[in-house]
């Protein structure tokens, strides 16, 4: 719980007053954890509900993940314990499957003790009927992505396929559960370091991507409509080692990656604390978008005036603004002149200095080359490791969507340049510079 710091936020009780708590998870999970902790203790969900204090408030009416992948995994189950009369929860199969003090390994199915255990082996045993019975049908829902647009749709089988798409969605309701974990302990840990006098954390989470619509009044229109969202990545050393590994299985053929090219995240690796001291370390810092593409940018026709216009600030920060022309590179120039995007930064350069700005360009390209790696990170393990290639088509008609997830071109631009930038600052004095630190 948290407790409110405001003197005015108390409420009397029987004539005493009482602080305001806040409480950091919804009633329906603190619900499961109390029947869990107190099995012999028989209680209602609404008689548990009914017996909050009236100093304990809800903090915000959804604290859960709303993502798909949790409301797919919740269906799977609601279906089987409609079926089989059961309460099965993603929470307690993870309790069920993994070590009793789980680690990152098990969440990745990389432990040697729990790694290869499936719900199915655990939930098949308070099955009610023959599991392979054809004529024993079932029915359930599920979300689905079909030309760009998400979609419920009904499916029906037998409780043996069932079972099949509950373990088929296991690795990756398991590891986006860990990751979702991280994020809130991370978040609830330096919350604990603010006070009032030199330290204030202002969370700005758009990772849910609120819609402009009650999020349960139709449950597509959350994924569906037009959304703004900052894209929230867990990321540690060997995620990007894992995510580009993925992204070499899943676009070998496409990006026609090379040998030489498939160890690069190792390389990446093995410099990731490098290349964070020296993206976190750039000069000058100035305000930057965070998110600058040519689908933000809008210029006026019928103007007689050569202005254009910046839109969808979601986000910005305070950054080195070699990170928006990096990232505007990258995501939208025009396939034909993805060769000559060098002279692009040149001309920017010299906009700079034409209007007084007295930046080196030695300093501004090294600059530029650090965040073009920060981008390429950010596409390897928040993007194409989670990315099929039918994914590619499905972009391609998101206009809105940065060319980095919609163009080949564009893709194999940003490994090959991503390599070439690695290999000059290894030998420059970057590199060296953050191993002294």
């Amino acid at each position: 719980q948290a407790i409110s710091e405001s003197f005015h936020d108390k409420i009397k009780v029987n004539g005493e007053d009482k602080i305001f708590r806040f409480m950091d998870m919804c009633v329906g999970d603190a619900y499961l954890i109390f029947k869990n902790e107190f099995p012999t203790i028989s209680i209602s969900h609404s008689k548990f509900f009914a017996l909050r204090p009236k100093w304990v408030k809800i903090n915000c009416p959804n604290q859960g993940c709303l993502c798909i992948y949790h409301e797919n995994f919740h269906l799977l189950l609601e279906a089987w314990n409609n079926r089989n009369k059961t309460s099965w929860n993603l929470q307690q199969i993870i309790d069920s499957i993994l070590c009793t003090s789980p680690m990152e390994a098990c969440h990745t199915r990389e432990c040697d003790d729990c790694g290869d255990r499936l719900p199915s082996c655990i939930i098949q045993p308070t099955c009610k009927g023959d599991i392979d019975d054809e004529d024993n049908e079932i029915r359930w829902f599920n979300w689905v992505r079909v030309s760009g647009k998400v979609s419920l749709q009904e499916i029906s089988g037998n409780i043996a396929t069932l079972l099949g798409k509950i373990d088929e969605q296991w690795p990756v309701i398991l590891h986006h559960h860990y990751v979702k974990e991280q994020q809130k302990q991370y978040i609830n840990e330096i919350k604990k370091k603010s006070n009032d006098k030199d330290y204030v954390v202002i969370t700005c989470d758009f990772a849910e991507n609120y819609t402009l619509v009650a999020q349960r009044e139709v449950q597509s229109a959350h994924w569906n409509q037009q959304q703004v969202a900052i894209f929230t990545i867990h990321a540690n050393r060997n995620d990007i080692r894992k995510a580009w590994d993925l992204t070499v299985q899943n676009f070998h053929h496409e990006l026609q990656i090379p040998e030489s090219s498939k160890n690069l995240g190792c390389e990446l690796e093995s410099r990731l604390n490098d290349i964070s001291f020296a993206f976190n370390n750039l000069q000058p810092r100035t305000i930057i978008h965070g998110d600058y593409k040519i689908a933000n940018i809008f210029i006026d026709r019928n103007s007689t005036e050569s202005q254009i216009y910046a839109i969808d600030w979601q986000w910005c920060g305070i950054g080195h603004v070699a990170m928006d022309v990096a990232s505007f590179i990258a995501t939208s120039v025009h396939e034909n002149t993805i060769e000559d995007s060098l002279e692009l930064v040149r001309f920017y350069h010299k906009v700079l200095i034409d209007n007084g700005v007295a930046y080196p360009w030695e300093q501004f390209w090294q600059a530029y080359q650090i965040c073009w790696i920060e981008f390429f990170i950010y596409a390897v393990v928040g993007l194409w490791s989670v990315m099929q290639a039918n994914d590619i088509e499905s972009y391609k008609k998101e206009e809105k969507d940065g060319l980095h997830v919609r163009s080949y071109a564009h893709m194999k631009n940003l490994l090959t340049r991503t390599e070439t930038f690695m290999k000059d600052l290894e030998i420059s004095t970057v590199f060296q510079t953050a191993d002294r630190q």
